[in-house]
Parts: structure tokens; sequence; C-alpha cells
């Protein structure tokens, strides 16, 4: 099966190493780290700011406080007006993001190398001199309580998919939603909000990546001006703990009166970033729930000519993980059997290895996927920040090849016993009456 549908996956990039990217680091004196990456076949820049704080840094009381940042970060400033550097940013063909996680949070923009000036200055500006007045906190507490609230009334998916998600993180902060609980979301106080500001600054919180069209001596010399006085206003970041998850068979049945298909979901325990599982689960994820190559998929689909549509979530934390992968269906009995089949391919998953042929598509395919992404400025830029973040290594590109090259049958067979077993698994389940 996987020789007709995957030809092209049966073969592997040679075993020869090569530099993926160039790239250097250095840290100014007020402990704010630059990761350098010139490239010179493109003609644009990224500018990545990646923070070492996020919801996890948050007081107990206010958790989840640092996800307004999400939008806050694109407030005015000293010099610049509310989203002018959003504006700046599309207007000249450009693209911006921001996110905050719960171990972390990531701005960036990506600009032509021509306005790198420009976007490394507004990016101080956010930095340094960014607006925190008490009626913009309050308005985008409206706006988040508001729209949470909406998804939890409207959306049998949101509150199947966060129950999930309680009950495989139980006992941990990660089982808190980003935003925290929503009914204290708009009694967060302002003063209490502002503060988390300074975390967020503090230059030794603070890795920046610059990839992209560069000379290497002027980024360096423009780092230095912009962002040399950038000074210690908050806390230290927490460093990332992997807690112990407790694991326990959780099955839930939902009666509904009225949805649009029945669906049931399958959660799994995933091992965090830090983990050496970390790479041998990425390939059940593959295996499991990437269209291209889902063992699922080829199953119900192509084998059985189910009546049923597949999806995934992957939490993608540093910390612990989980994998929630949903299976939707107008009919009841097409639900029943897709629950009885997916527990039958864990079970061979515990208990029996993986052909080579599934094994090398699977493999090729991870490391395609990963070749691609670094050719992504921002994605890049991530990658480079995220992996110096959790190992202090910045060859993590050729590491990744390496460790994916290592999988072999044996370890996944372990792998399979331990993230596959019955306890490890949250299902609900969720039909119409």
């Amino acid at each position: 099966m996987i020789r007709k549908i995957f030809p092209f996956l049966l073969f592997l990039i040679p075993f020869s190493i090569f530099p993926l990217y160039r790239v250097e680091m250095f840290k100014l004196q007020n402990g704010l780290t630059v990761i350098l990456s010139p490239e010179s076949d493109v003609h644009s820049v990224c500018i990545l700011t990646y923070h070492k704080n996020g919801v996890k840094d948050d007081p107990v009381d206010i958790r989840g406080a640092s996800y307004l940042f999400q939008t806050l970060m694109f407030l005015g400033t000293k010099n610049l007006a509310p989203y002018e550097r959003v504006l700046f940013v599309k207007k000249n063909g450009g693209r911006s993001s921001g996110r905050v996680f719960y171990d972390n949070s990531i701005f960036y923009q990506v600009v032509p190398e021509s306005d790198l000036n420009y976007a490394l200055w507004i990016e101080s500006e956010r930095l340094k001199f960014l607006k925190l007045t008490e009626r913009s906190i309050n308005m985008q507490k409206k706006i988040i309580y508001e729209r949470i609230y909406n998804f939890k009334a409207r959306s049998i998916d949101f509150r199947a998919f966060n129950t999930a998600r309680k009950n495989l993180f139980a006992g941990t902060l990660y089982e808190t939603p980003l935003y925290g609980v929503l009914e204290k979301i708009q009694s967060f106080p302002v003063e209490s909000i502002k503060s988390i500001y300074g975390t967020f600054v503090n230059p030794r919180n603070i890795i920046m990546v610059i990839a992209g069209k560069i000379d290497v001596d002027k980024v360096k010399s423009k780092i230095k001006k912009y962002f040399g006085d950038l000074y210690r206003t908050g806390p230290l970041a927490k460093g990332i703990r992997s807690p112990e998850i407790k694991s326990a068979y959780v099955y839930k049945n939902w009666m509904r009166e009225v949805i649009p298909e029945h669906f049931i979901l399958f959660g799994l325990h995933a091992p965090s970033k830090m983990s050496l599982d970390y790479i041998f689960f990425e390939f059940f994820r593959y295996y499991l729930s990437d269209p291209r190559i889902s063992k699922l998929r080829r199953l119900f689909l192509g084998i059985l000519k189910m009546n049923i549509k597949l999806s995934s979530e992957y939490s993608d934390n540093i910390g612990p993980n989980s994998l929630i992968i949903k299976m939707s269906s107008p009919e009841r009995s097409e639900i029943e059997k897709a629950r009885f089949y997916t527990n039958k391919i864990f079970q061979v998953l515990r208990n029996d290895r993986i052909s080579p042929a599934e094994m090398k598509a699977v493999k090729s395919l991870m490391e395609i996927d990963f070749l691609k992404k670094i050719t992504t400025l921002e994605k890049r830029a991530k990658i480079l920040a995220e992996n110096f973040f959790i190992s202090g290594n910045l060859d993590y590109g050729n590491n990744y090849l390496r460790r994916i090259r290592k999988i072999n049958a044996y370890d996944l067979l372990r792998i399979g016993k331990k993230y596959f077993a019955k306890k490890n698994l949250v299902i609900l389940n969720v039909i119409s009456k």
C-alpha cells in the first residue's frame, strides 16, 4: 500500500550532513541574545523576537493575563500609532504576527531587505515604549472575554477539545486554557497586567533572530544601537519544566440534542520537546494524523470506504504535549466503527513493529518537511530561537536530521508500548440523542 501511494517518499536524503544555513550568535551587555542567519539568495529579512516567558510565568491569580499581550503588543508606542507597525509591514509587502503560548511568546515581521533599519526601530519601540493604558487593557479584556464566551456558547468542538485537553493535562498548568479561567478575565487588575510587560522586555528573557538578506557587521551595529539601552525591568522568565503527567484512562459520552455530526476525540499524552522520546512520537504523529500519509486515513477512506472525516490537533508545547485526533460522521455507526478500528491500531502499535516500507516513507516525509520549513525565514528563525532556548545548540537542523535517521523499529515499539497504552487515552464520544 505504501509503495503504491507514496513512491516519491521511498528514498532518504543522503546521510551526509551539510550546512543547512549560516548562523552565529552574540550577546549584548544587557543580556539580550542575538542570533544571525544570513541568506544571500533572498531579498527579504525576518526580525523575530522570542520571549522566554509565556502564560507559565503569570502569577497564579491572573494566569492567562500574558495572553492579552498577543494583541496589546500591537498598540501604540511613544512614536507609533496603534497598529502602525502592522500597517507598515503590510504596505511594503511583508508579513507579521505575534503569538503567546504557555512556555514562550513569539513576535516577528518579514520585510524587504531595504526596510530592515526601520523594522528594527519599530521593534525597539514595542520593547521600550509600549503604551498600556487602562482603557486599552480593559478593552482587550472585554474583547477576549466576549470572543471566548461566544466560542464556548456556539461551538461544540471548542468545548469538546477544551475538555479533552483538561483531562490530558490534569494537575498541571497546561490544563487551564491559554486565556485562563474565562470568568476571571475581566477581573484581572490593570496594574498586574502592566507589570507583566516588564517580564516581556527584560533583555535576558529575549532571543532575537535576524534571518535573511543581511550584512552581518551592519546588523550587529544596528542591534547595538536600537537595543543596547534596553534594560531589565521585570523578573527573569521561569525555566521550562516538564511536570510528570498522571496517566489515567478517561472515557466520556456526551449526548446532545442537535449537532451537525457525531464525532469522537482520541486524546493521547505526548512527550515534551526536551524528552528523548520526542522525535519518536513525532514519527507516530505523522504516521497517524498527517493527511498525506495517515494510517487511519488509508484504512478508513482507502480500504474500508467509510463515510468519515479526520482531523487532528497537536499542542506543540515545549513542555508536555498532546495529540488529539477527531473523527466525525453523520452516521453514528461509522463513529462506532472508527472507535473499534482505532483501538485496534493502537493495540498493534503496542505489540508489533512497523513495516520497513512505512518507516522509510514516514521518515522521508519528516525530513522533507523540515528542509522545506527552514527555507521560510520566520519558521527558520523560530526553530533557531526555540532550540537555542531549550539546548543552547545552534546546529539544531543537522541534529534533527540525525535523530530522524536513527529512528528504528525497536525504539518505535518501545514508544508504542509507552504512549499508546490504554491508561494514556482520553476518549470523548459526542453523539446526537
